[in-house]
């Protein structure tokens, strides 16, 4: 997947969907061990779907338009639906990203415009993982 992928998927679309995770549970361990991935994943990350759908099946005109759509277009929303859209949609969103992010083929230095940011800002990626992990 690429990083625009999320917002084409039909876990995307009414009613929301929790994405299967494309690597085993315990696939980034040390890091993140598989109780801690079923937590995020089958409960955390089910419930703000659950409440999402339950924000936008109130509105049947809605369900037609895809969640990033709406998320961009809160301000346009009914307002009671704002903040648990907001919220639950967003989680939604972000934990979708986070699974695709998240990958055990993962890590190593960036490449093209994040790392040229990171050398201008910080002088290199190694100095940039001490700032962040001093700030962590």
């Amino acid at each position: 997947m690429n990083s625009l992928s999320v917002y084409q998927t039909a876990h995307m679309k009414y009613p929301y969907t929790l994405p299967t995770i494309e690597y085993a549970y315990d696939a980034l361990e040390p890091y993140i061990d598989e109780p801690t991935m079923h937590l995020h994943h089958d409960k955390h990350h089910q419930a703000y779907i659950d409440h999402a759908n339950e924000a936008v099946g109130k509105y049947p005109e809605l369900q037609k338009t895809d969640l990033v759509t709406l998320l961009v277009n809160l301000s346009d929303l009914p307002a009671d639906i704002r903040t648990p859209l907001q919220s639950n949609g967003g989680g939604h969103l972000n934990h979708a990203l986070f699974w695709e992010y998240m990958t055990p083929r993962g890590g190593g230095e960036p490449q093209g415009k994040l790392l040229q940011a990171i050398i201008k800002t910080f002088g290199g990626f190694a100095h940039f993982k001490e700032e962040f992990d001093a700030a962590a």
